[in-house]
């Protein structure tokens, strides 16, 4: 598998859930990357992460969450290497998008698609990841630029010139005499022949072709700046400096690395401003983007592709069918215990001893299965079930005290009625009656009464009288949103909590898994929930057995999702016909949006919109707000009159989502770190503060809502030392590696200082990397080792960046300090402190 299947994963990303379905659509773009990688690897070809690429990859490590596109970029001249290598050196099937190439593509930028038309072959679904739409990246040109302004407004307005009769040849916009002036006047200018005004496309294609080369006409060594020319530049941009696409470094994005120019910081500074404030803002495309090719693919196919879709009888909530439950069978094998023992009193008066010890061994029979079947069903070391198997087994070994007394006294009455003088008669009349037992024998079966008077004691109290609580977690990381119900229902002497972790596996276009049984075991990664929860197995938990009085889910994976899928008997709708309450509550807490955050009311659906939601008799969300959405989501879903249903199953919850909020944090309610004399030590020591706010800017208008800074406090009240993360990124190196050691030291120097208050680690983002500039990239790793020493000197340890759960490695901190990173939104979404410092003071 290319990624991991924890990849596909739903998840929320900075407040932002992102479903499997823009996942999948990650997936291809990196695959579509990696291609594009090696062939520039194999020439020699260097392309920077470009736009959201590169805010995403600075930012949070990967893609912008609220994002699905990837964007390069190429200075002129690694442009034209690739083009010129692209077409023979792209797998089969794969092409390029270009003004010479596409019809309709008047653009200043190539696009490389994974195919050159939407597929649902099976093959393509299957290497896709059931994906069937195209997935492109674009590749944008940077060219030099004039030193001289005049200059490059004279370049521009050629530039301009020959796009707009280009366009205007297209467009019909010009008239036939027009276009023939501007023809004659174009070819004599730059001495070209160009096609005949009759071919409108191959015209126009050479005046794009020419407008480029006149783009491309600038040396390096004749520049100091450089840009997209196309449209920034001709719109009175002023590109950007040429050194900082000198080199570059491979940063992590997502599960790979992409090359981003060394002083990434300050093109992401010159671009954005302060490039760590959240605006979940887009522009230029569809998101997500595969959503226009759906529906253009549906309009001009006249085809209604497969999907959910609402159904009045998903409301009709089905009674759980009970009796095949433990509960039910147990009182029924207590009946048949009950009747047994009436046969067998019975016995004592009118039958035989055979008849007897006949009956007390069935007896002990269904005992023993009893105990057999709840050992199985509840396990073995359940207090409750020894509570019964321990009754169970004196019932038993009283059966067999009373199978020998009943012989032994039948022993003893023979013997007592042989007599010398009629023995003969006497002999015969025993054996035409032998074994008969009489009224005064029926003390024999006294003590199993009251045996089994306890027995129906103990399954009322262990068994009957308490209630089975269900939760169906599908990760460990997930478990968080499940732990605060489950630490709250633990309390409760009378509910048995169980947990059955899922595991999530692919699963084919139609539904069918795609991982072999060994690799669907090891999905459910049992190993790693906390210890000491009541964990049963998917595979051997009988839900007809349990019944359980509450179910607890929270997936929408069952059945609908396109490419993860869970065991079909744990699907929603399953689930209902053996539980009264089936309550879904989310993986997690997303930001606060209302009805101008377009991106997250688009997503909305994916998630909400599912059987898990429809199928569910309960369902917990974070807050009023959130409710209304989901309301509104599943009523314009089912559309019909079902307002009053979505209002009635949903219901807000906030203890359960604060706990999920902080759930990564002991000390998420700490906000004041380090005392008045430490910040003003700090201040002394060049280190400035940038805020970073910790709600969304809203997508209508770009206007900032409220914004609360999250920064280390001048003042506190707490004794207890506090954990602080100093984080030093690899942009330190290549923009302040003059001074940057020193800087460096300094601050070293106030964190050891305040030693009695604050821990602090330092670590490295990325903790590796790599350099095109192979006299920068030892310079940088000599820096490290240095700053290394410099912090071990002052007691402060240098610890390594985990590669799988970052949340889990924040938890450990209380406040983060340094470099822009993408630890930075996690420690504010985990309303924690965060001071960003400026080495280049």
């Amino acid at each position: 598998m290319k990624h991991s299947i924890d990849f596909f994963r739903d998840e929320i990303r900075y407040g932002f859930y992102v479903p499997t379905q823009v996942k999948i659509a990650w997936a291809t773009a990196l695959d579509l990357l990696r291609v594009i990688d090696d062939i520039c690897a194999r020439h020699g070809i260097t392309y920077f992460a470009d736009w959201g690429t590169i805010l995403g990859a600075v930012r949070h490590g990967g893609f912008v969450p609220w994002d699905d596109d990837l964007d390069i970029c190429m200075l002129r001249d690694d442009y034209d290497r690739f083009m010129a290598v692209a077409d023979n050196e792209l797998p089969d099937g794969y092409c390029i998008h270009n003004y010479e190439r596409q019809e309709d593509h008047w653009l200043f930028l190539a696009r490389v698609v994974n195919r050159r038309r939407i597929s649902f072959d099976e093959d393509v679904l299957r290497d896709n990841y059931n994906f069937p739409w195209l997935t492109g990246v674009d590749i944008f040109i940077k060219d030099y630029l004039y030193s001289d302004p005049a200059e490059e407004k004279k370049r521009d307005d050629e530039v301009l010139r020959l796009i707009a009769v280009a366009d205007g040849i297209t467009d019909n916009s010009l008239s036939p005499s027009t276009i023939e002036t501007e023809l004659s006047s174009i070819q004599k200018k730059y001495n070209i022949a160009l096609p005949s005004s009759r071919d409108k496309r191959a015209v126009s294609v050479a005046l794009y072709a020419l407008a480029e080369k006149q783009m491309g006409r600038v040396s390096r060594d004749d520049a100091r700046q450089i840009g997209q020319i196309f449209p920034f530049i001709l719109r009175g941009g002023k590109g950007e400096p040429k050194e900082l696409y000198e080199s570059f470094v491979r940063i992590p994005f997502e599960d790979t690395t992409i090359p981003v120019p060394a002083k990434y910081n300050r093109v992401l500074s010159s671009r954005y401003g302060n490039y760590n404030e959240i605006r979940k803002v887009w522009s230029g495309h569809t998101y997500p983007a595969f959503e226009a090719q759906k529906d253009l693919f549906e309009k001009s196919s006249n085809v209604t592709l497969p999907h959910f879709a609402y159904d009045p009888e998903m409301m009709e909530r089905p009674q759980p069918d009970t009796s095949g439950s433990l509960k039910a069978i147990a009182g029924e094998c207590l009946d048949g215990l009950k009747s047994l023992y009436a046969d067998a009193c019975a016995i004592i008066s009118t039958g035989t001893q055979d008849e007897l010890l006949a009956r007390l061994g069935e007896l002990q029979q269904l005992a023993v299965d009893l105990g057999t079947l709840i050992e199985n069903v509840k396990g073995e070391n359940n207090p409750h079930t020894v509570a019964i198997v321990s009754v169970l087994e004196t019932f038993c070994e009283d059966i067999y005290n009373c199978s020998q007394s009943a012989f032994e006294l039948l022993s003893c009455n023979e013997a007592s009625v042989f007599s010398h003088e009629a023995s003969a008669q006497r002999k015969s009349e025993s054996t035409t009656s032998k074994g008969s037992l009489c009224s005064q024998d029926s003390s024999v079966l006294l003590s199993l009464d009251s045996t089994l008077a306890a027995l129906e004691s103990a399954l009322s109290e262990h068994l009957f009288n308490r209630k089975e609580i269900l939760f169906l977690p599908i990760g460990p990381k997930e478990w968080n949103t499940l732990s605060g119900v489950y630490d709250r229902i633990s309390n409760d002497p009378d509910i048995d909590p169980v947990v059955v972790p899922l595991p999530l596996f692919t699963r084919d276009y139609y539904g069918q898994p795609t991982m072999s049984m060994d690799e669907i075991r090891k999905s459910a990664n049992i190993g790693n929930y906390p210890k000491g929860l009541p964990i049963q197995n998917w595979e051997t938990y009988d839900l007809a057995l349990h019944c359980p009085d509450s179910i607890y889910i929270q997936f929408p994976y069952d059945g609908e999702n396109p490419y993860l899928t869970i065991p079909r008997n744990f699907f929603a709708d399953s689930l209902r016909s053996y539980t009264p309450q089936l309550v879904y509550i989310p993986i997690g807490k997303t930001s606060e949006f209302g009805e101008k955050d377009i991106t997250d009311l688009i997503v909305l659906r994916y998630y909400v919109t599912a059987p898990a939601l429809i199928y569910a008799d309960r369902i917990a969300v974070q807050s009023e707000n959130i409710k209304t959405r989901y309301v509104t989501a599943l009523t314009a879903f089912a559309d019909t009159d079902t307002e009053h249903i979505w209002e009635e199953k949903i219901y807000y919850s906030p203890e359960i989502f604060d706990e999920c909020s902080d759930i990564f944090s002991e000390n998420a309610n700490w906000k004041n770190t380090i005392t008045e004399k430490n910040t003003t030590e700090m201040a002394a020591a060049k280190i400035t503060t940038t805020e970073i706010p910790t709600k969304e800017i809203t997508t209508a208008g770009i206007t900032t809502t409220e914004i609360t800074t999250s920064k280390i406090s001048a003042s506190t009240t707490a004794s207890i030392k506090k954990n602080l993360l100093y984080c030093i990124s690899l942009y330190e190196f290549t923009e302040h590696a003059d001074h940057l050691l020193g800087s460096i030291e300094e601050r070293l120097d106030v964190l050891s200082s305040a030693s009695s208050k604050i821990n602090a680690s330092l670590c490295f983002y990325p903790d590796s990397f790599v350099c095109s500039d192979p006299l920068l990239h030892d310079r940088i790793v000599s820096l490290k080792e240095s700053i290394i020493i410099s912090a071990k000197e002052r007691g402060i340890e240098t610890i390594p960046l985990p590669s799988d759960d970052v949340y889990s490695f924040v938890s450990s901190f209380d406040a983060y300090y340094g470099s822009s990173s993408p630890l930075v939104h996690i420690f504010t979404g985990q309303h924690k402190p965060v001071m960003i410092a400026d080495n280049g003071i």
